[in-house]
């Protein structure tokens, strides 16, 4: 075990801190960007499926869902391209699997179909696999869950698919719109199912209406309404956890907007965007408003047209639960599609507190990842990402728990001491190995752990570099260098001083210092050692 040492008895770090300032402790970067290779066509939606590891689905705007496999399209699954209206923002616009889709078999596709208007029909329908497969549908067995509905024009069609922890079906729809030509009022009209956020129990005999829903068994309003007042929630996400629903809603001329609606709703009522009486937080003017209203569910973010976010198309998101990456754990992902800068917001069911993280989400080399359209997380716990005109496929992968770095001067071996790190990264586990080699025999030696990372040679009169910043902690280990000047130290994390307060997703930096004669009476260090915590 590792035991803390009194720092009565040891003061000759006291000067380090006038050496570098406290620093300000960023969010660690624990993870980076992976392409895995490239679909077909202009993507619109990627997901899993329940029982299904290997593969994911990525659907298309012509009207293909394709299996992604080993960095390219396996297989084509299902082929509506001759039934799809692709025209504007038409097309395959939604992709989800049912939750008991390893025994049912059963997806759902939110699409528009051709037809004479020119304008395109909004359908949402059910298929199901051939017997035995999770490669391809069976195309014979298409179930109509909503519509169609006619539509006016080709723009504004909204179309995420979500199942939320509640096994409903929920859909996003734009007000159907063309830009802003016809400034349609659809989205505050509870009787026209556009600029809404829907909800279906698929369980329930058509048409699908769940119990609970605000308006179920309303003979003026839409039965199918969960919330209104949506210009174009192009991508839309339901919390596994809470049931939250967080809309991303595509903006006119000056905000996109991220809108959170809770898991339940009053009978009679339900949550109101604001659109078209405003758009973010400001009032439009528009015929028939009452702006502000208290009825208005504020945006728990808002991205400016204007400098300095310069944004034009939001698409959002996902929050992340049971994932890969510790520092992403419970926080909601979101991008603009046109500038190509990424956000996410720590506790988005709070505080909602965003941070960019543009410069983690860049490819190797810095080339940015441009237009993702969608977001997904795996059975591996990893978020998946589909940039939607290249049809390039991405992975948030998990950097390497482990790191050495900073380097150690020439010691009195002739030599220089070494520091490794082992074991598990997890706090749970309690299994961390710390491996110091190289050092003087039998010397007397102090453990050194901060947050930061520093680069101080001579130290305190020290022939070796500090790869530390403040704030230090000191540890003695349990043992000294052996005759090969070699000291493995386990520990299980349970005896920290009460100072030093781990946490997963938090990265710790370690070294040794150790007393030498190099000549004369000194002292050296090892190099520096890093290790990511996981839960």
């Amino acid at each position: 075990m590792i035991r803390f040492l009194d720092t009565r008895l040891v003061p000759l770090i006291a000067a380090l801190a006038v050496a570098c300032p406290d620093p300000a402790f960023a969010s660690d970067r624990d993870y980076e960007p992976v392409r895995l290779g490239r679909a077909n066509g202009r993507l619109t939606a990627i997901e899993f499926a329940p029982g299904v590891s290997d593969q994911l689905y990525v659907a298309s705007k012509s009207g293909r869902v394709y299996a992604f496999r080993n960095g390219g399209i396996s297989s084509t699954v299902l082929d509506l391209t001759s039934q799809v209206l692709e025209a504007g923002e038409s097309g395959l616009l939604g992709l989800t699997f049912d939750p008991d889709f390893e025994t049912n078999r059963h997806f759902y596709v939110a699409y528009t179909q051709d037809s004479p208007s020119g304008a395109g029909d909004s359908v949402i329908s059910r298929f199901t696999m051939l017997p035995g497969s999770v490669d391809q549908a069976d195309p014979a067995s298409e179930v109509l869950i909503w519509g169609p509905f006619l539509q006016q024009t080709t723009g504004h069609k909204g179309g995420d698919l979500e199942f939320g922890p509640d096994g409903m079906l929920y859909h996003s729809i734009g007000d159907g719109d063309a830009g802003n030509s016809g400034n349609l009022p659809t989205a505050m009209d509870l009787s026209d199912p556009r600029g809404k956020v829907l909800r279906f129990d698929v369980r329930a005999p058509y048409p699908h209406v769940p119990a609970d829903n605000p308006f179920a068994g309303s003979t003026t309003e839409n039965e199918h309404v969960w919330a209104y007042g949506f210009r174009n929630g192009f991508r839309m996400e339901v919390d596994s956890l809470t049931g939250n629903v967080f809309v991303a809603d595509v903006g006119s001329n000056q905000w996109e907007e991220i809108t959170r609606l809770p898991a339940t709703v009053t009978p009679g009522a339900a949550p109101f965007a604001g659109w078209p009486c405003r758009e973010g937080d400001e009032c439009r003017n528009f015929q028939g408003c009452s702006c502000p209203s208290p009825l208005f569910v504020d945006p728990i973010h808002s991205l400016a047209h204007a400098a300095p976010d310069n944004a034009c198309a939001i698409m959002g998101g996902i929050v992340v639960r049971g994932g890969a990456i510790p520092s992403l754990e419970g926080t909601y992902l979101f991008n603009d599609f046109c500038t190509g800068r990424f956000y996410r917001i720590d506790d988005p069911n709070g505080s909602a507190t965003v941070v960019e993280i543009t410069d983690v989400l860049s490819a190797s080399g810095g080339a940015p990842i441009n237009f993702v359209c969608d977001y997904t997380q795996g059975p591996d716990g990893k978020v998946y990402l589909a940039a939607c005109y290249s049809a390039d496929i991405w992975v948030l992968e998990p950097l390497n728990n482990f790191e050495t770095y900073c380097s150690s001067a020439v010691n009195s071996t002739g030599g220089v001491g070494s520091i490794s790190l082992g074991g598990s990264p997890s706090i749970a586990d309690g299994n961390l190995r710390i491996e110091v080699t190289n050092a003087p025999a039998n010397a007397f030696g102090l453990m050194l752990l901060s947050r930061s990372r520093g680069s101080v040679p001579n130290f305190g009169q020290s022939q070796g570099t500090l790869c530390l910043s403040p704030p230090i902690y000191r540890w003695a280990p349990g043992g000294v260098p052996n005759s090969s000047g070699d000291l493995t130290v386990q520990t299980d994390l349970s005896d920290l001083p009460s100072l030093i307060q781990i946490a997963a997703g938090e990265t710790w930096n370690f070294q040794f210092w150790f007393r030498d004669a190099n000549p004369q009476p000194t002292s050296n260090t090892t190099n520096g050692a890093s290790v990511l915590f996981m839960p």
